[in-house]
């Protein structure tokens, strides 16, 4: 099959469906290594983990923002 079949079947496919597929495949490009990551966006996790970490005490537990949203 080639690439215009393929496509044409695609378009077949309702929106759900499209969107399923395409998580599928870049699901199994990640896990076949094929697309590599930036070491940029390594930096970037590894700040975010450390900015989560070093703030774990400045946030509030879901249950009280949940409250205080319903009780508006």
């Amino acid at each position: 099959m080639g690439a215009a079949e393929l496509f044409s079947e695609i378009r077949r496919l309702s929106s759900s469906e499209q969107l399923e597929l395409v998580s599928d495949v870049w699901d199994e490009l990640v896990r076949s290594d094929a697309v590599p990551v930036p070491d940029w966006h390594v930096e970037e996790i590894r700040r975010r983990l450390a900015d989560d970490t070093s703030e774990a005490t400045s946030g509030k537990p879901w249950a009280s923002v949940k409250k205080g949203i319903l009780n508006q």
